[in-house]
């Protein structure tokens, strides 16, 4: 039955306040003259207590007969109470909502409290409500609930016909209007490029649209002053500057952010949890590891219930913690990551944190175990930092260091395909495209290191620059730089690991 698969789903997402409440409801409806609980009551039980029971067997126990007339009525006279519980000031309090969130919630409520109380002719209590209404609503920039508290008003100050107080309500719902357009507008055109960016196969697919978002929101921005548009402009032109890598100008924008967060009308921990991880990765990007350390466990208490957030966490002190130089602490924090459970928001990631768990074992030498951790691992979807693309790279190093040597010409070849596939749609870093002419450089010359690193030197050189198109990214797949690996074959200077923490 539907109804009942709604009540159940919904009975599920309950808080413990929530449900309390809805218990309290209930309990009060008992027979008292039987002394018996409500069948609402019993139902309630049921789907708690054992939530396997299918819809004929709770009728039986509430009936002790099928009767789905009346049953369907039970769950839609059930569903109803639990949405009432839902709105109980002690249910909003305690819901574990945001406090903005709450306030929401709680405003909406005031606004239909003073709808009834001026249908009960109570108009001076209504205008009280809708005046104090809009005096938070503006705090938190919640200009849909100020305008509808500013259109109850107007009722009531018609009625007295107070012609100065009544243009002054006028002329507010116009001003309120245009904010509220303005920021509608900002938030669309936010998530718009946002969304761009998530599924972009490079960043030049964006850039241009990116550019004209900050200037857009800039506009606004100095026209209304919100908070919250000025929120959303850091955050893009946060996304600007990392694009030109340009980590200093990202990180002043991000504190800019953070300063905004401290409004009552931006505030929330999920957005406060996120801009300090930004900023860690970030950290990360300017060779900022203590800081990136630290901003992580900021950032971490934000995320009390999200465990792809806490993952992410976890990820930012690997990378902070490998490039430190602390190589157990970053092994022990993957192996964490790639043991989590495999869950909807996570299953991408953990393709990602097995490749870099198998990258770990290289480092160790440990290339038979490294090459069978990349034979289980998946191409990961919607690909744009190249993960794909290390995946191989690393199998043919791994080859490379096994002087399994017959195979790699296999492996250099599907490569070569593999690019072939992937620029067509936009995904193929310039880096990598170097890094496989290397390699089919090393092929031909019979895998002499030296020769090779006389005939490519341009390309090494290029792969060794820093803020250019074919540079490093320190926050990425590739952590062992494939220049450092190339160099310590050629040059050997100490175990990789070493070499790789003294020339980041």
């Amino acid at each position: 039955m539907n109804n009942l698969n709604s009540l159940r789903s919904l009975i599920k997402k309950l808080s413990v306040e929530e449900m309390n409440a809805l218990a309290r409801i209930l309990q009060s409806q008992k027979d008292n003259k039987i002394k018996k609980e409500s069948k609402s009551l019993l139902l309630v039980n049921l789907l708690l207590i054992e939530p396997g029971l299918n819809s004929s067997e709770i009728q039986k126990n509430i009936y002790h007969s099928l009767n789905y007339s009346a049953f369907n009525k039970l769950c839609t006279r059930l569903r109803e109470k639990v949405l009432d519980s839902m709105l109980l000031d002690s249910s909003i309090e305690n819901g574990g909502y945001s406090k903005r969130n709450a306030i929401i919630f709680s405003l909406k409520k005031k606004l239909i409290q003073a709808d009834i109380l001026n249908l009960k002719g109570l108009r001076e209590q209504a205008d009280s409500i809708c005046k104090k209404t809009i005096i938070i609503s503006s705090e938190y920039e919640l200009y849909d609930l100020i305008i509808q508290s500013l259109i109850t008003r107007e009722k009531f100050v018609r009625l007295r016909t107070n012609k100065r107080e009544l243009d002054k309500i006028y002329f507010e719902i116009k001003l309120t209007n245009e904010k509220y357009e303005s920021f509608r507008k900002c938030q669309s055109d936010f998530n718009s490029i946002m969304n761009k960016i998530a599924t972009a196969g490079n960043e030049m697919s964006y850039f241009d649209e990116l550019k004209k978002g900050i200037s857009s929101l800039e506009t606004e921005f100095n026209l209304h002053k919100s908070n919250l548009t000025g929120y959303f402009l850091q955050l893009l032109k946060t996304q600007m500057f990392q694009n030109e890598n340009n980590f200093v100008r990202a990180d002043e924008s991000l504190d800019v952010a953070i300063k905004i967060l401290k409004k009552k009308s931006v505030y929330s921990d999920n957005r406060m949890g996120s801009v300090l991880l930004s900023k860690s990765e970030n950290c990360i990007k300017l060779r900022n590891f203590e800081d990136s350390l630290q901003l992580s466990e900021d950032s971490n208490k934000y995320f009390p219930n999200n465990i792809f957030n806490k993952a992410l966490v976890q990820e930012n002190k690997f990378y902070a913690n490998f490039y430190l130089g602390d190589f157990n602490k970053s092994k022990s924090l993957i192996d964490n990551l790639c043991n989590l459970p495999k869950e909807n928001n996570i299953i991408l990631s953990i393709n990602k944190w097995n490749y870099l768990s198998a990258v770990l074992m290289f480092i160790e030498n440990n290339y038979i175990d490294c090459m069978k951790s990349l034979k289980q691992l998946s191409e990961i979807d919607k690909d744009k930092e190249g993960w794909n693309i290390n995946i191989r790279i690393l199998a043919i190093m791994c080859k490379i260091e096994l002087n399994d040597t017959d195979s790699v010409d296999l492996n250099v070849q599907n490569l070569e395909k593999f690019f072939k596939r992937i620029s067509k749609s936009g995904t193929a870093p310039s880096r990598y495209r170097i890094i496989l002419r290397i390699l089919v450089a090393l092929l031909n010359d019979d895998y002499n290191f030296k020769a090779v690193s006389i005939k490519k030197k341009k390309y090494l050189t290029e792969l060794n620059l820093k803020g250019g198109k074919s540079s490093w990214n320190i926050k990425g797949p590739e952590l062992i730089p494939f220049h450092i690996w190339f160099d310590n074959k050629v040059n050997y200077s100490g175990p990789l690991y070493d070499t790789i923490i003294a020339n980041i």
